[in-house]
């Protein structure tokens, strides 16, 4: 990864969150029960996207000091994964649906909107 200039790093993980994104729509439109297929992309998409994202921050977070509302846009994404996938497990067992349906959707607008900023900040360093 070394070698991979910044700007590749983060267009594969843009592909990632959108194939994440896209699946999630994809899931919702198709209702339960959910296609296996679909949904293993979904999760692992989701995954790739948040390690790649994170090995990525701390790489260039060692070469590079950051101002104090990039680290803050880091926590609050950080705090949107964790809602997404607790969000998203309670979802698939089908419990308390309409509520954690909302919590999903609001943690993913705040994940993506996070990104987009640290995204952002990591282009202009």
């Amino acid at each position: 990864m070394e070698n991979v200039s910044i700007n590749i790093q983060l267009i594969i993980n843009i592909v990632l969150i959108a194939i994440t994104i896209i699946g999630g729509f994809v899931l919702h439109k198709k209702g339960k029960p959910y296609n296996g297929f679909i949904f293993t992309i979904h999760k692992f998409a989701t995954i790739g996207f948040v390690a790649y994202l994170t090995v990525i921050i701390f790489k260039i977070s060692k070469q590079v000091s950051f101002s104090l509302p990039f680290y803050v846009f880091v926590a609050i994404a950080a705090v949107c994964v964790l809602a997404l996938l607790i969000s998203g497990a309670l979802l698939s067992l089908d419990k308390l649906n309409n509520s954690m349906l909302n919590a999903h959707r609001l943690a993913t607008i705040g994940l993506v909107v996070c990104v987009s900023l640290i995204v952002y900040n990591l282009l202009i360093f």
